[in-house]
């Protein structure tokens, strides 16, 4: 599972900040140097976001259940989700609200691994698109579009992971 987690985060996290530098930084001004490095960077890391998280599958065959699994777990959701997910903003401020017991995911978390689940394949289709394509308009609107929906869900998820101290012990 931590194979398969650090196989999709590391590339995804490169792609996301290599992003924000193309578009801030030399989408204004295409001519400032190293935007070829940069690009090139993005694209890499594009490769190993499609690649890793197969590699690391295939890698540990044996972990394929616990993956099923997972997937599983993430996509069933119970009233007590939805009553979670509800309840998480207020019980982050005051500490009486007691959240609804959850299994091995909460709900933020399987929000968060569905829409890795949804975006991957489309990160990878729009990807070779605009790769290939010369007038790439499209898939460059669906692929960036895609990006800043999981943007909140990936910027809270490493909060949750390396900040904040109730849930950071996850990351040892």
């Amino acid at each position: 599972e931590r194979l398969l987690h650090w196989a999709i985060a590391i590339p995804f996290v490169t792609c996301w900040i290599t992003a924000l530098i193309l578009i801030f930084v030399y989408n204004p001004d295409p001519t400032r140097p190293y935007r070829i490095v940069f690009a090139a960077v993005h694209r890499i890391s594009g490769v190993c976001l499609v690649l890793l998280p197969v590699l690391a599958m295939f890698t540990k065959r044996g972990d394929f259940k616990i993956h099923l699994y997972n997937i599983k777990t993430a996509w069933l959701w119970s009233l007590d989700d939805l009553k979670w997910l509800s309840l998480m903003g207020i019980a982050a401020i005051n500490k009486k609200i007691a959240l609804p017991q959850q299994g091995k995911f909460n709900a933020a978390e399987k929000v968060n691994f569905i829409l890795v689940m949804v975006a991957w394949p489309v990160f990878a289709v729009t990807g070779i698109m605009m790769w290939i394509q010369n007038t790439p308009w499209l898939p460059w609107l669906v692929h960036v579009t895609v990006a800043f929906l999981v943007s909140p869900t990936m910027l809270g998820h490493i909060y949750m992971a390396t900040v904040n101290p109730e849930t950071r012990t996850g990351i040892s």
